[in-house]
């Protein structure tokens, strides 16, 4: 059937653009680049008289060959002719396209020239219209979608981390990366210039550039240098390439070996103003360091600080830090970052001046953990004050707080560039102001002529409110915590994210909310416009799938007009998609969404994973409400990798639809002492078990409540022996498939049924002082696993020799023949994770020394090859502690032990700790109490 479609998704306009890899081939003229708002995202614009035309090879049209080409020409003479097409040849080099492998849907592709004045999206749609067409699109010009490069980036977990208490940095820059012409101005104590992470992003003074290489030598012009000891500029200032020292001091007032007299080198001796600049504007993507936030921004290096003599407290003075921000007002700086103390009348009047000239003022709150606002922070609209937050976005122990305060930016655990080309991890609302720096600077790169007001505007308004993670400080952080992404596209853009989705298969001989193979549903998505990004209008969106056996029977749905803030679903114009077979499997769709006000690029299209019929393995989830589904998710999901379909009682009612699709049922009820099964359930289950099922049945109370039930007797071959077995170690019975050599420690559970085996039954488990814990029954027709307490409550922590639950998961799955992994024999499984995992300490709280475990994956898919990993302890303040791992280890888990003490070997006071595993390039931190 002929489809008409006017391409604007995001996959093909990227593809697209690899017409403009052929160019050169198609004309010797050069073409333009025409950059508009009227293309789809993430396109920024098209080729000047190029129009892309896709048909299909299949049927005879076809450029590898001569007569599929002259079939192409022919069928669209007509449409050629009427839109003054002046060439029209293959999109691919006909040398690629008659190469080893078929290109088969690019064989269909051809590029058509117009002039230069033509409609092109005209022309796309009426081609378009052809049947013989299937495709007919602009060629769009399409930017790249940048992940930084630099191997610290994935220890910045300011600018991005997994749980999104962060700045929403990468997000940002697809919007913006900044701009060479933007500065901002660094007023601290200097900033390492020529750092390898910083020299390319440094400001250059033009005027005073002599040799005109855009970078500072500080050599005579004589021998090919910068110093003519001339104000070229005549600013007052000699020689100032990158900016200017203004510290005026006598050497006893410094850190012995610290420049005190202002020059032109700017020069950082203490690290704080080289950190600062990092997080502002470091170099990004060029293989080395740390990303900065305003990426292509330029660093105005001005140095207003130093080192007491004691070379460990760094100071400012208000006539040095005046200076230094009337210079950079006069060189045209975008914002100014202001990381110290402040105080008297002159700093405020450098506000004043600052605000009437543009220039975005931004200062740290201040370290003292009061509400105490320095002279520039009670001038209201005039600087931007900022509290440090934590990687949970609550307020950092140290951050000073009140309704002064304007945004938030995250301030513990900051890394960034450092003086002696290094590198640090620091924390303060020192780290936290050059995030809001940065931020203003690429807000001035994207919108040149937004007034300053404007500007503090957009960062305090686009803050995400975290008053309900900080209970007693509401309102006293600001209007949140800063988010870059929402600073640069909520005044562009909605912002529509599919919330939830679902399969209405009503219309089905077999309804049960599952998409079986023959069947034809509907496919209802529900959207969510966030606030404060715009309101969405004519909504429009078009599912696809790579899955050869899905065929997608309506592909396009369009939802209501959703405000910020609000929800809306196409359940009036579904999707429909049909199964035509198959295994059970997860099926991937690609949901592109189109509006009036767009998505911004990098939120066109969500990714919606549909489970398609009924895999052999059901989790029946009957906790209560708990959590326990986490354990059996975590196991036969993650560490072996198998399909399985999961049924939440609390949420869905019976299951009655779906355990007869299974193979295996693992019913779970945990700790949940009340009705753990109904009468109902053990009806479902009696006869899941009469048709030959397997039944996986664990948790406390279920024997006793059951007591005196068939269902227990003559379905588990089980009875009650006692219902309070108070025991945490349960060993294997020796012989046993499922428990041979097993020893387990079982968190404390109430209610742990010490079980009677009847006839038939074998025993797998039993308790460290008597009584049974698990048995299991074959009856030659179904099979039953059933233990007395609940299996997710095996603890993985402590050491050897110990089992986990993976192993006794293994074990019970051999036994019901469904093996989690190919192999000989229940050989036990390498404990390889596919991600990194970082355990809960026991004994938590610590009283003498604690056990930490923790899981790292292979590296690039090779088990032998080591990891690099580091797992340090830090208190309350971020401040190090004591490093337990420091260097590679295998793939696998490990198990360390802290005695209680630091580096230095002291016994550290009791109060809240922090312990982070960092492995390649993810992390993970847990927190843990130390007690007397």
């Amino acid at each position: 059937m002929p489809r008409m479609n006017v391409r604007g998704d995001v996959g093909l306009a990227c593809w697209a653009a690899m017409a403009l890899l052929v160019v050169s081939v198609v004309s010797a003229q050069a073409q333009e680049v025409v950059y508009t708002d009227q293309v789809p995202s993430p396109a920024v614009g098209y080729m000047e008289g190029h129009l892309i035309v896709g048909m299909a090879a299949s049927e005879g049209y076809s450029a590898i060959t001569a007569e599929g080409r002259d079939n192409a020409r022919g069928a669209l003479a007509a449409l050629n002719e009427q839109f003054g097409v002046l060439d029209m040849r293959p999109l691919v080099n006909i040398g690629l396209l008659q190469g080893r492998v078929t290109l088969e849907k690019l064989a269909g592709a051809y590029l058509l020239k117009l002039a230069g004045e033509a409609d092109l999206v005209a022309a796309a749609r009426t081609y378009a219209g052809d049947p013989r067409v299937e495709y007919a699109e602009p060629d769009y010009v399409c930017r790249l979608h940048e992940v930084p490069n630099d191997p610290r980036f994935y220890q910045q977990w300011g600018l991005r981390q997994q749980n999104d208490h962060d700045v929403d940095g990468p997000e940002a820059w697809d919007l913006s990366t900044g701009d060479t012409t933007v500065v901002v101005g660094i007023t601290d104590t200097g900033v390492d210039w020529d750092h390898p992470d910083l020299a390319a992003d440094i400001w250059i003074n033009w005027l005073e550039d002599i040799n005109g290489n855009g970078q500072f030598d500080t050599i005579p012009e004589a021998q090919g240098g910068d110093i003519n000891n001339f104000d070229d500029d005549g600013n007052g200032y000699i020689d100032d390439v990158i900016g200017w020292d203004f510290v005026t001091l006598s050497p006893s007032q410094v850190c012995p070996g610290e420049d005190y007299t202002a020059d032109n080198d700017p020069m950082d001796f203490d690290g704080h103003g080289t950190h600062v600049s990092g997080i502002a504007a470091a170099v990004t993507n060029n293989g080395v360091g740390v990303a900065g936030m305003a990426r292509d921004c330029r660093i105005m290096p001005l140095r207003v600080g130093w080192q007491a003599p004691d070379c460990q407290t760094g100071l400012i003075n208000m006539s040095f830090a005046v200076s230094g921000i009337a210079y950079g007002i006069q060189k045209s700086v975008t914002a100014i970052n202001m990381s110290y103390d402040t105080s008297g009348g002159v700093i405020m009047q450098a506000m004043r001046d600052a605000y009437a000239a543009g220039v975005v003022m931004v200062h740290s709150a201040g370290n003292d953990n009061l509400n105490a606002p320095d002279v520039v922070d009670i001038m209201a609209d005039t600087v931007l004050s900022v509290a440090a937050t934590n990687q949970q976005d609550v307020k950092a122990g140290f951050s000073n707080y009140g309704a002064w305060v304007d945004v938030s930016a995250p301030g513990v655990g900051i890394m960034s560039t450092f003086f002696n080309d290094g590198y640090a991890d620091l924390q303060g609302t020192s780290m936290s102001a050059p995030f809001v720096t940065g931020l203003a600077g690429l807000i001035r790169s994207q919108s040149p002529g937004l007034a300053v007001d404007e500007v503090i505007a957009r960062i305090k308004d686009t803050a995400e409110d975290i008053d309900s993670l900080n209970p007693g400080y509401e309102g006293m952080l600001g209007t949140g915590r800063i988010n870059a992404y929402q600073a640069l596209g909520s005044h562009l853009y909605s912002f529509l994210d599919t919330e939830v989705y679902w399969v209405d298969d009503s219309g089905a001989a077999n309804p049960n909310d599952r998409a079986e193979v023959g069947e034809t549903v509907d496919f209802i998505v529900q959207l969510r416009n966030y606030q404060p990004w715009l309101d969405a209008a004519n909504i429009e969106g078009r599912l696809r799938t790579d899955d050869p056996d899905i065929t997608i029977v309506d592909s396009v749905a369009t939802f209501p007009d959703i405000f910020a803030g609000w929800f809306g679903s196409n359940t009036s114009n579904p999707f429909q998609f049909r199964v035509d077979g198959g295994e059970p499997r997860w099926v991937t769709f690609v949901l592109w969404k189109d509006a009036d006000n767009p998505p911004p690029p990098n939120n066109r299209e969500d990714t919606l994973s549909v489970l398609i019929d009924h895999p052999a393995i059901l989790l029946v989830d009957d906790d209560g409400g708990d959590d326990a589904e986490v354990a059996y998710e975590d196991v036969l999901g993650d560490t072996f990798d198998m399909l399985y379909d999961i049924w939440d009682v609390a949420e869905q009612g019976s299951p009655d639809s779906y355990v007869p699709t299974a193979e295996l049922v693992i019913w779970f009820t945990s700790d949940d002492s009340e009705t753990t099964l109904t009468a109902s359930d053990m009806a479902l289950l009696s006869s899941f078990l009469d048709g030959g099922g397997k039944l996986f049945l664990s948790g406390t109370d279920i024997a006793e409540e059951l007591s005196g039930e068939t269902f227990l007797s003559d379905y588990l071959h089980a009875s009650l022996v006692a219902p309070t077995n108070p025991d945490y170690g349960l060993f294997g019975v020796e012989g046993d498939p499922i428990g041979d050599s097993l020893l387990i420690v079982v968190d404390a559970q109430p209610g742990k049924d010490e079980l009677g085996v009847l006839a038939g039954a074998d025993s797998c488990f039993y308790y460290e002082l008597g009584g049974v814990a698990g048995l299991h029954y074959d009856s030659g027709t179904y099979q039953v696993v059933f233990f007395g307490f609940g299996w997710e409550a095996i603890n993985d922590a402590p050491p050897s020799p110990t089992n986990d639950k993976w192993e006794v998961m293994e074990r019970i799955l051999y036994w019901f023949g469904m093996p989690p992994h190919v192999g000989s024999g229940p050989e036990p499984m390498l404990d390889i994770p596919s991600v990194l995992r970082l355990a809960q300490n026991r004994p938590n709280p610590v009283r003498e020394r604690t056990l930490i475990t923790y899981a790292v994956p292979a590296g690039a898919g090779e088990e032998s090859r080591t990891v690099a990993a580091n797992l340090t302890v830090y208190n309350i303040l971020g401040q190090h502690v004591r490093t337990l791992v420091d260097g590679p280890v295998l793939p696998g888990r490990h198990v360390v032990t802290w005695d209680r003490r630091d580096g230095a070997g002291q016994r550290v006071a009791s109060g809240v700790y922090f312990y982070r595993l960092q492995a390649g390039r993810t992390q993970a931190t847990r927190k843990m109490i130390v007690v007397n």
